[in-house]
């Protein structure tokens, strides 16, 4: 299983995405409400002018990545994915779906919550399907939507998105989620390779 931690350690942690986990794991969550509002979500993000990434496994559960193309601190990632979400209550949610990252700071040699990132579902034999804004993509079209991604300039986000200002702390937008996004703990620690390697 690969995903990605939204901050990197050091100085309270910075980023380049913050993102949007719409779960279908409880009996009471709608696949078809949270489709509705996939793609409300990522309709209300082009309009902002950028290019998200919005993917499927195809049991009702979607992510929403922004990815942006240089790093942000993490109280501003964490302050737009709680302003994408402040309308969660409008589409039946009862609390609003879990944001990443989940905290605007991380503790020096943390990297906060995890998150998993398109391809093969870590429980079942499927590969994750990716919005082009059109249509659902597989294959090789869906592996070419996310290299397509290269991120978008900060300076999109409107001053409207919960975005901390003058050193304010970033402030939650929406009642807080439940639920964990845990790393894989057995074999190498290949995110301790891979920073150390950068």
């Amino acid at each position: 299983m690969v995903g990605s931690f939204p901050l990197a350690p050091g100085g309270g942690g910075v980023g380049r995405w913050a993102a949007v986990d719409i779960d279908a794991h409880d009996p009471g969550d709608d696949p078809a409400r949270n489709e509705r509002y996939a793609a409300h979500l990522y309709r209300k993000v082009t309009a902002l002018g950028l290019r998200p990434l919005l993917a499927t496994w195809g049991a009702g559960g979607y992510h929403l990545w922004v990815l942006f193309d240089r790093d942000l601190p993490g109280p501003v990632l964490h302050a737009f994915g709680r302003w994408l979400v402040t309308d969660a209550g409008e589409f039946g949610f009862p609390a609003a779906p879990e944001t990443f990252p989940k905290q605007p700071t991380v503790p020096d040699g943390k990297f906060g919550n995890w998150l998993r990132a398109p391809g093969r579902h870590h429980t079942r034999d499927v590969f994750a399907r990716a919005w082009d804004g059109d249509r659902w993509a597989d294959g090789e079209a869906a592996v070419a939507r996310v290299l397509s991604l290269t991120g978008d300039p900060p300076d999109l986000l409107p001053a409207g998105a919960g975005v901390p200002k003058n050193g304010q702390k970033a402030r939650a937008a929406g009642p807080k989620a439940a639920g964990k996004a845990k790393p894989p703990t057995a074999g190498p620690d290949v995110f301790a390779a891979y920073n150390s390697s950068v």
